[in-house]
């Protein structure tokens, strides 16, 4: 069976930032002329370059099939309330869960819904205004709960953004670290078993980030144990670039704005990349 003739999922952000950084003559591989990756090849600054594409997961609390479930429901049910109340557009949003904390059952979700309205009215009163709201009943609280978390008034189209928390805190350097580093090994050995490995002599290797959003958001501690992850990593050589690309956007800027992006290994044997546009989330735990 032939993979898509066009790119999809973590392809289609990856393709933008291409062309973004003036990558030239991409063409999306696919598997119908060969076994294996890349995804893309193109050119940059006069050398050819194949590009191999893959989503850095959460892998961790309740599992990205239940949670993106959760997420999708609750957002529709700020949403449906924030449209009740007519207020227009939204505001934006972010939610933390805690990986201690059960997945809310049915039920459960139907005593959540009271708070979640409450938060909605309260952000209304406040004028958008930075707040947190706890939402998970309190008999269901094992650590902190589910966190609801106001950043501001939409001027254009309101946001969603997720978190699961790792016993109170968002997941940093060293664990991202491990995760870039189990990825770059895997998609190393994938590589060197294709059939068109022999072909390229320069691969890159684009991670789409569903993890950190922004390096922005982590210590400069953190970040060094990152790098140091990545740096040394069995098969990081392979590559002559790993980045981290970000497909959050600014809600306040245009659909087509640049995406953030940070190189987490660059070899010398290819042009260094153009400076990144600032991240869209700075910093979470601050008020707009």
């Amino acid at each position: 069976m032939n993979r898509q003739d066009a790119p999809k999922d973590s392809e289609i952000p990856a393709m933008i930032w291409l062309k973004q950084i003036g990558m030239t003559e991409i063409r999306f591989v696919g598997r119908g002329h060969g076994i294996g990756p890349p995804d893309f090849i193109g050119e940059y600054r006069g050398k050819k370059i194949a590009v191999e594409v893959c989503l850095l997961p959460n892998e961790s609390g309740w599992g990205r099939r239940k949670e993106t479930a959760f997420e999708k429901k609750l957002e529709a049910l700020l949403r449906k309330i924030e449209s009740e109340e007519k207020i227009v557009p939204g505001f934006h949003w972010i939610c933390e869960y805690d990986e201690r904390d059960p997945l809310p059952k049915k039920a459960c979700f139907e005593r959540l819904k009271g708070k979640v309205r409450a938060a909605v009215l309260s952000a209304r009163m406040h004028e958008g205004r930075y707040q947190e709201f706890q939402i998970s009943p309190q008999d269901e609280i094992g650590g902190r709960g589910i966190t609801l978390i106001v950043l501001g008034i939409a001027k254009k189209k309101p946001t969603f953004a997720w978190w699961g928390t790792d016993s109170g805190q968002i997941i940093e350097g060293d664990e991202v670290g491990r995760r870039v580093a189990s990825v770059v090994r895997e998609k190393a050995d994938n590589v060197g078993k294709s059939e068109r490995a022999k072909k390229h002599d320069h691969w890159w290797l684009v991670l789409d980030d569903e993890v950190t959003y922004a390096l922005d958001i982590l210590s400069q501690g953190c970040e060094a144990a990152l790098l140091k992850h990545v740096r040394e990593a069995e098969g990081h050589e392979l590559w002559s670039k790993i980045v981290l690309l970000s497909r959050m956007r600014d809600p306040e800027k245009p659909q087509d704005s640049p995406l953030w992006f940070r190189p987490l290994w660059e070899g010398s044997e290819n042009s260094l990349l153009p400076a990144s546009p600032p991240p869209s989330i700075r910093n979470r735990y601050h008020g707009p």
